[in-house]
């Protein structure tokens, strides 16, 4: 998705080595499974949140970020009670996840007119709808196969297919892009990289079904590398739209060629939802 620019091999290749590094540790979370596998995800819902409460500031918002990263949290603890025992209370960590949110509005409440209110109340609610509750799917996918294998299975699919579609449209766009795709979003987006990412995430589908997913048709490769395509370049337009507004360019530089956590996963927010639920009506 990215224009034609001398200056990127450089950051292609901390992006590529970001990646390797990453993977070890996210075979390593689910292979565990567990409290492993749930600390690897609260610790990316922790971070994304924290830099997306980071950029509302930078728009001028006062967001009681404590409250708001506690509050996606829980919401993901009570979406993985069947990961480990000492998690199956449910309903009480989503009891405390809209507590926290209620505590976050009295502290907007106390803040007095010279708060814009209703945007402070939507963006805090925003943190938990936008990066919380898609993250909680992952957790979702990794207790959802009947066998260990495929739970395990269920939760490497996003990311080969996300990781794929963005080193594709990345690639691709670098390399062969002279189209815009969305110059007053993301001026270096291009139309040859969007279309090399849906290319590459279906790619990445046939090779999970030859590898690791069997339980995939050659129909749900493409359906499943043809959503995630779309969708995870839909993902990173948004957050970039965000960033543009806040007048930022990464949202941190937690993660060397990628920037912040928010900037790895933006596209996993819209693509781990979308396998979730293809895998439950169509697959598992």
């Amino acid at each position: 998705m990215i224009a034609p620019d001398s200056s990127r091999p450089s950051s292609l290749l901390l992006r590529i080595l970001s990646t390797i590094v990453f993977i070890p540790i996210l075979l390593l979370a689910n292979a565990q499974g567990g409290l492993a596998f749930v600390a690897l995800v609260l610790t990316i819902t922790g971070v994304a949140l924290y830099e997306f409460y980071r950029m509302t500031e930078a728009k001028g918002l006062a967001v009681p970020k404590l409250w708001g990263i506690l509050s996606g949290l829980f919401l993901c603890l009570a979406l993985s009670g069947r990961l480990h025992p000492w998690l199956a209370f449910p309903e009480r960590w989503l009891g405390t996840s809209a507590v926290c949110l209620i505590l976050g509005l009295l502290l907007l409440l106390g803040q007095g007119k010279s708060l814009a209110f209703l945007p402070s109340v939507c963006a805090l609610l925003a943190g938990t709808v936008y990066v919380a509750l898609p993250m909680s799917c992952f957790l979702l996918l990794r207790e959802m196969g009947e066998e260990a294998w495929i739970s395990k299975s269920y939760a490497l699919l996003p990311y080969a297919l996300t990781w794929f579609c963005d080193t594709f449209a990345y690639g691709i766009g670098m390399s062969l892009g002279r189209h815009k795709l969305a110059s007053t979003i993301s001026p270096n987006k291009t139309m040859e990289g969007a279309i090399g990412g849906i290319l590459g995430a279906v790619a990445a589908g046939f090779l999970s079904k030859l590898s690791f997913a069997p339980y995939l048709s050659w129909a749900d490769a493409i359906a499943l590398g043809i959503l995630v395509g779309i969708f995870g370049q839909v993902g990173d337009l948004v957050e970039s739209a965000m960033k543009r507004d806040a007048g930022i360019k990464d949202t941190s530089r937690i993660i060397p060629g990628h920037g912040g956590a928010l900037d790895r996963f933006d596209s996993f927010l819209f693509t781990v939802p979308l396998i979730y639920l293809y895998l439950r009506f169509f697959v598992a």
